[in-house]
């Protein structure tokens, strides 16, 4: 951002060049802050938020598990197996704590034979309930071990179309997405 941009009260969309006031702007990060040097970082109205993580999410070939997002927090944000398992951390509870957790994620991967309990094509894909959480909080990085919780295995464009659903519902808007870029993992929301 320039030395000008911080005194303009409106500015443009970096996608779609839409002139809108500063704060309907959200931002599209998929260099994750900086960690993935191949990524870009935009200042998008809302539509083009959303429209570049779905087309985002749509090419990415891994699977993932995809936490129905939750109402009060302001951002969106993918989390790779391999780099929360292979983190070095300052304690040795937390980093027990967090492989048992990443574990509990990936354990709700659809198994490689799935069909989309939706269009009936391969299931690549989980989507869950935000109830996933001890308490609803994706900050807790516990499972909810509940047998009742909703787990639905879907193909990308089902996915897509029930976290479509899911924000149409809850009106819910996004300061930042920061978009699967490499690995398998799991996306929830989270607050920045």
């Amino acid at each position: 951002m320039g030395f000008s941009e911080l005194f303009n009260k409106e500015l443009k969309c970096q996608n779609c060049e839409q002139i809108l006031p500063k704060k309907q702007l959200a931002i599209y990060d998929s260099t994750h802050q900086g960690q993935n040097k191949n990524g870009h970082t935009l200042k998008v109205c809302n539509d083009c938020l959303m429209k570049l993580f779905y087309q985002d999410l749509r090419a990415f070939n891994e699977p993932v598990v995809v936490i129905s997002p939750i109402k009060g927090f302001n951002s969106y944000a993918t989390y790779e197996f391999d780099s929360l398992l292979n983190a070095k951390q300052q304690s040795h509870s937390f980093e027990k704590d967090n492989k048992k957790f990443v574990n509990d994620i990936m354990g709700l991967l659809p198994p490689s034979d799935s069909k989309c309990n939706c269009c009936g094509n391969k299931a690549t894909d989980t989507w869950c309930s935000s109830e996933i959480f001890i308490n609803n909080d994706p900050f807790s990085w516990k499972v909810n071990k509940d047998s009742q919780i909703e787990n639905t295995f879907l193909c990308k464009e089902c996915l897509i179309i029930e976290f479509q659903k899911r924000i149409s519902e809850t009106n819910i808007k996004f300061e930042a997405i920061y978009p699967p870029i490499q690995g398998a993992g799991f996306l929830c929301s989270w607050k920045i």
